[in-house]
């Protein structure tokens, strides 16, 4: 009995070392995929060749060589029987087929769909078991906002947190608000948007409710209590979430931040989970303390002016208003004039030589209310706003209210606050270059400057002969008029903001407020001293990645009192020295402490109440409803 040296099986009939099998399972430039192939083939359990349609264990020559041995073998058993007879029960067991005895055992069509359903059972089962423990948990980021009580939605995506039934709640709420922060350290710094920085140690956890604008904060000990499925349960119950999130098995959770005073030096954006969270739930801390964090000491307050246009509560209903008819408009031609500022910060004025034609609404003065009406937008203490068409744009133009100046001071004051218009963003652009050089991201904002221009109009009194135009008093009262770009104050965040007075120094406590106070304080640094931009306003304009600010009508005081008849030159500067108080940003970016003169202070409280209300300044095109188009 031959022995191959390579697999170690033995073969009666084999004449080498090595059997066949093996013999080719070692050749040359075989893959792993053909010695597979080669291993399932059957092989000759005699003489070990491999027959790829063999059946049975012998060969036929191995067979016929078996039975030719038959005689001798009988003659062995007259020897010694039993010993015969027990080796030769040994070998047939040993030889018999392994496919054989691998098969599934014999069944009849009954039974073997019987074990299908079974096993089809089985799977569905495990199925339900995998999906009933699973729960998906949708995690959100709010703050709130130094401004306002109002929350505010972090720009973070949306979370999915999933989770099995049996995990710890507190392991969720953990997790939730860990991810949360990772995302919104992760939100990349872009060119003048600025994140809020957020107190992460006072954040507590909320239920986001799908019909409701304001998510509802856990106050409730037991929900952070036990495993996630109990928390789900709980919600059910109390009724805190959709039936169609309780069939989907998911429910959304909100981490509420307050954004941190950067002024405050008690403030830390990196508080101690273990000391202030409310994250961990129950089990570091007594079980009713397990509630929203209270209101901290030191009030958030907004500024005056955003509480005067932010009422707490404000009406949603609307009532029924007739149709609209369709606006006629009056077609001026006119002259531009426009403002150009070089790199040292003057402006030039320029005339140009070429006609441009524009449309003013009619009858808007027909139209004054309390609303924007029939083309007419809105009025200040000595300006008007109307509607107006140029190179099919909507825009709106501003005069001088009728009979409250004189065409000629019209054109001066609207030309001035043009020139002013274009100062503010020269001031703005170098605003930004200075907070980039101190490695700080100054918000996005900007001047409602871009596309802005005066015209001086063609009327009937002023066309040459044989051009036929609108006389004054019908769409214009005066020749000249201000061009600015529409803006629809009802679509911005917080309505028109006023960060500053004439002769008042801004003290603001939201994050886009100290910015404009160091603003303010920068351009008086950076035109050495010659001039302040005062009445700062604006309104706050969400966007897709970050909100934008755009400023409009302001008033300044210059050394030389030639800015507009708002200014006041050197006093209404030295007062805003007086009133400024040098925020952290201020030392941030390099600013000098301001030093003023008591003894210039002189400005009485009547004065400064009338300020900026002359012949066309002051309130500029501010409503009581809330559009402001300057």
């Amino acid at each position: 009995m031959g022995l191959c040296e390579k697999c170690g099986k033995s073969f009666p009939n084999l004449t080498g070392n090595t059997c066949n099998k093996c013999i080719k399972l070692t050749g040359p430039g075989l893959t792993d995929f053909e010695r597979g192939e080669i291993k399932k083939q059957p092989q000759c359990k005699g003489c070990s060749m491999v027959y790829i349609l063999l059946e049975g264990s012998l060969c036929g020559a191995c067979d016929h060589e078996e039975d030719r041995l038959c005689t001798a073998a009988i003659r062995q058993l007259e020897e010694d029987p039993v010993i015969e007879l027990l080796r030769r029960a040994q070998q047939h067991k040993d030889d018999a087929s392994s496919k054989r005895l691998k098969q599934p055992l014999q069944q009849n069509a009954a039974l073997k769909k019987a074990s299908e359903v079974r096993s089809r059972q089985t799977k569905q089962a495990i199925q339900i078991v995998n999906k009933t423990s699973r729960i998906l948990v949708e995690g959100s980021l709010q703050y709130h906002a130094l401004s306002s009580d109002v929350l505010r939605k972090a720009k973070v995506a949306l979370i999915a947190i999933p989770m099995m039934g049996t995990d710890e709640a507190k392991t969720l709420l953990k997790n939730t608000k860990k991810q949360l922060r990772d995302a919104y350290d992760a939100i990349p710094a872009q060119e003048g948007c600025s994140k809020p920085q957020l107190d992460w140690g006072k954040a507590y956890i909320t239920i986001t409710q799908p019909n409701s604008k304001k998510p509802l904060a856990i106050t409730n000990k037991d929900y952070a209590a036990g495993t996630v499925e109990n928390m789900f349960s709980l919600f059910t119950n109390d009724g805190l979430i959709t039936p169609a999130e309780v069939k989907a098995r998911r429910f959304g959770i909100t981490l509420v931040a307050y954004e941190i005073d950067e002024d405050d030096e008690n403030a830390s954006a990196d508080v101690s989970e273990s000391e202030t969270s409310d994250l961990d739930g129950p089990g570091r801390k007594k079980k009713d303390d397990f509630k929203v964090p209270a209101v901290p000491a030191k009030k958030r307050k907004a500024s005056a002016s955003m509480s005067e246009t932010r009422p707490p509560y404000r009406s949603s209903f609307r009532p029924p208003v007739d149709e609209v008819p369709e606006l006629e408009y009056d077609t001026y031609r006119f002259t531009k004039v426009t403002v150009v500022i070089d790199d040292g910060g003057s402006p030039t004025v320029k005339y140009h030589d070429e006609l441009d034609s524009i449309e003013i609404v009619a009858g808007w003065a027909d139209a004054i209310s309390d609303t924007p009406n029939g083309g007419y937008l809105s009025k200040g203490y000595s300006k008007i706003g109307f509607l107006g068409k140029y190179k099919g744009e909507r825009f709106a133009i501003f005069q001088a209210r009728p009979n409250h100046a004189l065409n000629k001071a019209n054109t001066d004051d609207l030309v001035d606050e043009l020139r002013l218009l274009a100062r503010g963003q020269y001031f703005l652009d170098s605003f930004k270059q200075r907070a980039q050089a101190y490695g700080k991201s100054v918000p996005k904002m900007r001047w409602n400057y871009a596309g802005a221009f005066v015209g001086i109009a063609e009327t009937a009194d002023t066309a040459p002969e044989g051009v036929t135009a609108p006389a004054l008093g019908t769409s214009l009262t005066y020749n000249a008029f201000l061009v600015l770009p529409f803006l629809d104050i009802a679509g911005s965040l917080n309505g028109e903001v006023k960060f500053s007075g004439a002769d008042q120094a801004g003290h603001n406590s939201d994050t886009i407020g100290r910015w404009m106070d160091v603003y303010a304080h920068h351009v008086l640094d950076d035109s050495l001293g010659h001039i302040l931009l005062t009445d700062l306003q604006g309104a706050l304009f969400p966007g897709l990645t970050c909100d934008e600010l755009v400023l409009y009508d302001p008033q300044a005081h210059t050394l030389k009192q030639d800015s507009g008849y708002w200014d006041k030159g050197s006093e209404g500067i030295n007062a805003f020295k007086l009133q400024h108080k040098c925020k952290t940003l201020c030392q941030a970016l390099g600013l000098p402490k301001l030093k003023g003169t008591p003894a210039m202070k002189s400005t009485s409280g009547k004065e400064q109440e009338t300020s900026g209300k002359g012949r066309t300044g002051g309130e500029g095109g501010t409503s009581k409803k809330g559009f402001h188009l300057a």
